[in-house]
């Protein structure tokens, strides 16, 4: 990996890889949320012998609103299960949280209980959620969620953890953002990552212009390190 500041920044290089195993966190809003926003990196990760754990926050059962909530949920679980499968994932885990009402549900229901034992049972060095820039209400409540988690870990732990932020659709950002940006090569992991978005078949009415919107997204990212295609982040903490 080659991660780089942004023009903001002092160029300086920055290797997500440690050599060792790790136990990293992907938290994100709707089932295809993580492939979409990191699929290469999860993949390049993965290759890289860490291990990914993986937690939805809704079942995105809106999306189909004119279908029974019980079959979208099956679903879009199912999908969700086999594009993980696909990368080489380990756990993934559903709180079904409703959308548009993300962190209402998450403290009624003692998530944050159940998140932060897993984050220390786990002993999670990195966790990736959406960037709070992001225009999309439950990608903005997600990110708060995890960083109101954060903060309520042991200094000790919380100080052996980093936290990174991706964005969803947007080739520019729409917003201001001064975290600093980190780009990941994924040239040889975008084949992969295109072949996961495919198992989302709930999705397909839409699959070919988001497509679209991706690649040339990666293009342009991927020009800013010299590489063919790439993922950006912002390192929030």
């Amino acid at each position: 990996m080659v991660p780089v500041f942004g023009l903001k920044y002092k160029p300086k290089l920055i290797n997500l890889d440690t050599g060792q195993e790790e136990n990293i966190l992907v938290v994100g809003a709707h089932s295809d949320d993580p492939i979409y926003g990191m699929g290469g990196t999860l993949i390049k990760l993965i290759d890289e012998g860490k291990n990914i754990y993986t937690i939805i926050m809704s079942y995105g059962e809106m999306s189909h609103p004119h279908l029974n909530r019980e079959e979208i949920i099956k679903i879009r679980v199912s999908e969700a299960k086999k594009a993980n499968q696909l990368i080489g994932g380990k756990e993934i885990m559903f709180y079904g949280l409703r959308e548009g009402k993300f962190e209402e549900d998450f403290y009624k229901k003692h998530f944050d209980d159940r998140m932060i034992d897993f984050i220390i049972s786990k002993k999670i060095t990195k966790i990736f959620t959406h960037i709070d820039a992001d225009l999309h209400p439950d990608h903005i409540a997600t990110n708060k969620i995890v960083l109101d988690i954060y903060n309520r870990l042991p200094k000790n732990v919380r100080d052996k953890i980093s936290i990174y932020g991706f964005d969803i659709w947007n080739v520019t950002n729409v917003k201001h953002v001064s975290y600093p940006k980190v780009y990941v090569k994924i040239t040889k992991q975008l084949k992969k990552k295109l072949e996961a978005i495919k198992v989302f078949k709930s999705q397909s009415l839409t699959w070919f212009s988001l497509v679209w919107n991706l690649i040339i997204k990666s293009f342009f990212l991927g020009l800013k390190i010299k590489s063919f295609f790439a993922e950006r982040f912002y390192k929030i903490k």
